[in-house]
């Protein structure tokens, strides 16, 4: 994932009074006040180069604000790093990305605003923790009114053993992830949290035996 050479440039050299001009994947740096002089060397952003593919989705930044729109080549590279590890220092981030410390972190601060970052949190291994069985449950309302839907939500909310939980098209109407510490701690679960418990038709669960995959990152490069 690779950003524009003008759009880094302009980050780079905001805070040192320099300003760029492109030629292809090189930049040359002129200051400020003194357009006809080089500074006499080029720069070559890491994010920059020939086979970048055009991202179609950004945002827009707009003073401290930032509008729906599309997300600029920095801000896929910024992404992309904070997915990888969301504990990076502003300066290692910085670094990275080929920005000025301060443009990064109002970068940064600008995605956090914007819900672009909803959070930054630490995953830790089920099975270390005690929490070795996950389960997915497909479940079936009695009732799909509103008022019935919303009820089922709000008691799924409370309840810290479901990860996550999916409202779906198809035979069934939600699909829940569940952790429990071992299966008799599931059917535990099971007969005191679902069934009557939740007004549910019906339910059916599926015991993961082992994940082949599980991730968190978005292919923001492959767009």
């Amino acid at each position: 994932m690779r950003a524009q050479p003008h759009a880094v440039a302009h980050e780079v050299l905001a805070d040192h009074g320099v300003v760029g001009c492109a030629f292809g994947h090189r930049m040359l740096l002129v200051r400020r006040g003194s357009p006809s002089v080089a500074i006499g060397r080029e720069i070559r952003c890491r994010c920059a180069g020939p086979k970048t593919k055009p991202i179609a989705r950004t945002l827009r930044h707009t003073g401290g604000t930032m509008k729906t729109g599309t997300l600029d080549r920095i801000d896929q590279c910024i992404l992309a790093e904070l997915q990888a590890d969301a504990g990076l220092q502003n300066q290692t981030l910085a670094e990275r990305v080929n920005l000025s410390p301060s443009a990064c972190l109002k970068r940064v601060q600008r995605l956090r605003r914007a819900g672009v970052i909803r959070e930054e949190v630490a995953i830790l291994d089920a099975a270390r923790v005690g929490f070795p069985v996950l389960v997915i449950s497909r479940v079936s309302l009695r009732s799909t009114t509103r008022e019935a839907i919303g009820a089922f939500e709000r008691k799924v909310h409370a309840l810290p053993q479901v990860l996550q939980c999916h409202c779906v098209a198809g035979e069934t109407d939600f699909v829940l992830v569940i952790c429990a510490r071992s299966l008799p701690d599931y059917q535990a679960f099971a007969q005191e949290q679902l069934g009557d418990a939740l007004e549910l038709e019906n339910y059916s669960s599926d015991i993961v035996l082992s994940t082949t995959k599980f991730t968190t990152r978005l292919p923001l490069d492959s767009t």
